[in-house]
């Protein structure tokens, strides 16, 4: 079987390759507009999701090579870079919509959504797992192909909704004024929350089903869907209150957002000491205490992140 090590470089080489693609979609947006820059990313990420599942169940040496790993990184380093394309071209439409002093809010939506689907994939992951031994595709390949055919099935949605073209912005900006201290500061932000983040998704599930926690696969990925659960219903919460900020005075308002990002990472350091060091210290105090911190700790998770991530946004955009 894989080591933890290839497990970390798989699952590390999506949000890698989203950073890498980074100047992707703002050439992608000029090309082909916003509906087809997401549609282009909705395909790519199909593909490489289904791709990710069937592959190990084709390679002659199923326990793992260097063959195998490179395949594996590759499906998930296109599907990175699909998903930038298609959060890039939904960012871009929202933001150019005129929505103003309800910005917040409506970014927010986004991450609402996120979280719904995050929530629900967790969930159904771990269960289509368990169901996934008994079809011919097996236990991994199974939920691969599901998630990808419901990729699919939101294509024509997409093509639906999205506008071929984003509204053009009235102003431009030089570098110097678009890289502020501010904006780098926030940007510094957003990628350490995602350094955190995915620190977790390669550790946590084999941390979960070991001794004295023993989750199943089904409950690993509720617990996972919990933590998503919460980030979607801190998330309008966050919309509601940056908009307020907003609202108030200008220099006051996005000063208030940096705070409120702040106490986001308070939370998250105090989730993250709940699921690490208390956890392992409260072993010799109760039998049950680490599953009950770490319990706790996913809604923590949830809120922290909200918190983190949407007053970011705005404070981004206005700089």
């Amino acid at each position: 079987c894989f080591t933890h090590r290839c497990c970390g470089v798989s699952a590390g080489a999506y949000p890698a390759a989203s950073a890498i693609a980074t100047p992707l979609p703002g050439v992608a947006v000029a090309t082909l507009g916003v509906r087809g820059t997401a549609a282009l990313g909705l395909m790519l990420v199909t593909f490489s999701t289904a791709a990710f599942g069937i592959v190990p169940s084709l390679w002659s040496t199923p326990t793992g090579g260097a063959s195998l790993i490179a395949a594996l990184v590759l499906c998930r380093g296109v599907g990175g870079c699909g998903a930038a394309l298609v959060e890039s071209a939904c960012l871009t439409a929202i933001s150019t919509s005129g929505w103003e002093q309800h910005l917040g809010k409506a970014l927010a939506s986004i991450e609402i959504t996120t979280g719904l689907g995050a929530s629900a994939g967790s969930a159904i992951g771990g269960l289509l797992f368990a169901v996934g031994h008994n079809t011919p595709v097996g236990a991994f390949g199974f939920p691969c192909l599901v998630v990808g055919a419901l990729t699919a099935i939101a294509l024509p949605v997409v093509l639906a909704c999205l506008p071929a073209k984003a509204k053009a912005e009235q102003e431009t900006f030089s570098d110097r004024q678009l890289f502020t201290t501010t904006r780098c500061v926030t940007a510094a932000s957003l990628a350490a929350t995602a350094l955190v983040c995915e620190a977790l998704n390669p550790i946590l599930a084999p941390h979960l089903q070991l001794y004295p926690f023993h989750f199943s696969v089904p409950q690993v990925g509720l617990y996972f869907g919990g933590i998503c659960f919460f980030y979607t219903l801190t998330a309008p919460l966050c919309g509601i209150l940056v908009d307020c900020f907003v609202a108030g005075s200008v220099a006051g308002g996005f000063s208030r957002l940096k705070m409120l990002m702040a106490s986001g990472w308070l939370l998250s350091i105090v989730a993250h000491a709940l699921i690490g060091p208390a956890a392992h210290a409260s072993q010799s105090v109760a039998e049950d205490a680490p599953r009950t911190l770490t319990l706790l700790a996913a809604p923590l998770l949830g809120v922290a992140t909200a918190i983190m991530i949407v007053p970011s946004l705005p404070d981004m955009q206005e700089g």
